[in-house]
């Protein structure tokens, strides 16, 4: 089998995984409201086997009551527990900084879009970057990684200061910053979500839109998907867009191939 192939398989039975288990989950709720839906597990169970998503609907991963209730006792950063739910998606900092990092200045803000429990954001601050920003529509996972952030700062020593990420509640298909007024954009899994989306065009498409509508002239959109060129170019590259692809890299991580496209603003704002 490809690796292709194999990446294939793995997303289809993970997508599965997480949806049988939001359906667990919505069933117990269910049943504590006195309702309880009678109907067993087993169709799911086979459809996991079989490496698909139960009733061909939209993925688990576009509802973001799925996403608060795994961010309420999910553990932060990726698991090395087998079987455990990881949030730290694709790739931790160390296995994809090389690719982003001449890309994004460490003395300019930078902004991760979709961060949920990662920890990509405080690798970032360890290795230098003085200006980080880490936005999840997700109460619940902003909450936890502040109060992560506060009980750090507590425990570093007198003598040791080092810059603290800001996480905040946002949407990224509405993002609360000014026309053209961040450097980098950093986006780990989060375009691959909005695919996930029941309506996933209109999504997709609002949120390349804030993201190219905040960066800067010369800011960069630095994307790290599952995505193929051909599957995912064709949203990055619309002509709706002044920005253009200045690089796109690959990292393999236990057979699996992510992709990472990176893309410019042109330094003279061309739309005045």
């Amino acid at each position: 089998e490809t690796p292709l192939h194999e990446q294939q398989v793995a997303m289809s039975r993970l997508a599965a995984l997480l949806e049988r288990l939001a359906e667990k989950a919505e069933a117990r709720k269910r049943a504590e409201d006195g309702s309880h839906d009678t109907s067993s597990d087993s169709d799911t169970e086979e459809d996991d086997v079989r490496g698909r998503s139960p009733r061909g609907s939209a993925s688990v991963y576009g509802s973001q009551a799925y996403w608060e209730e795994r961010y309420e006792s999910g553990i932060v950063g990726e698991s090395t527990v087998k079987g455990e739910l990881s949030n730290e998606w694709f790739v931790g900092y160390q296995a994809c900084k090389d690719a982003f990092g001449d890309h994004m200045p460490k003395d300019r803000h930078v902004l991760i879009l979709g961060n949920g429990l990662s920890l990509l954001g405080e690798d970032m601050v360890l290795d230098g970057y003085q200006d980080v920003c880490a936005v999840d529509y997700s109460e619940v996972c902003v909450k936890r990684m502040q109060e992560r952030a506060a009980a750090l700062k507590e425990s570093r020593d007198s003598g040791v200061e080092l810059p603290e990420v800001t996480y905040r509640v946002m949407d990224v298909t509405s993002l609360a910053y000014e026309d053209e007024s961040v450097a980098s954009v950093l986006d780990k899994a989060t375009l691959d979500t909005m695919f996930n989306m029941e309506d996933d065009a209109v999504s997709v498409a609002k949120m390349l839109d804030e993201t190219h509508r905040i960066l800067e002239p010369g800011g960069k959109y630095v994307c790290i998907s599952y995505g193929e060129p051909k599957e995912r170019l064709q949203y990055l590259e619309h002509d709706r867009f002044s920005w253009t692809l200045e690089k796109q890299l690959q990292i393999v991580k236990n057979k699996t191939l992510f992709h990472v496209y990176v893309l410019q603003k042109p330094r003279a704002n061309l739309r005045h």
